[in-house]
């Protein structure tokens, strides 16, 4: 019985492991920029929700201050 083995680039020859090198270097270039892509994503997510939690804390107060009771001047 014999264990046979994966292919590997340099059992093909140098153009093989050439085109894997280049085919790393693409994967590497894709994974930077998801990564830059999913950090823009966080931030513009990130300040929607806290611009949300603004407006809707301010929302509040407004809503707080329009149920108080006023007083009448010379009632």
């Amino acid at each position: 019985m014999t264990i046979q083995t994966t292919p590997y680039p340099a059992y093909y020859g140098p153009r093989a492991a050439g085109l894997l090198r280049l085919r790393a270097q693409d994967y590497r270039g894709a994974a930077e920029e998801l990564r830059a892509e999913l950090d823009a994503t966080e931030r513009y997510f990130t300040a929607a929700f806290e611009r949300a939690d603004e407006s809707s804390s301010t929302r509040d107060r407004i809503r707080d201050l329009a149920k108080r009771p006023t007083r009448r001047i010379g009632a």
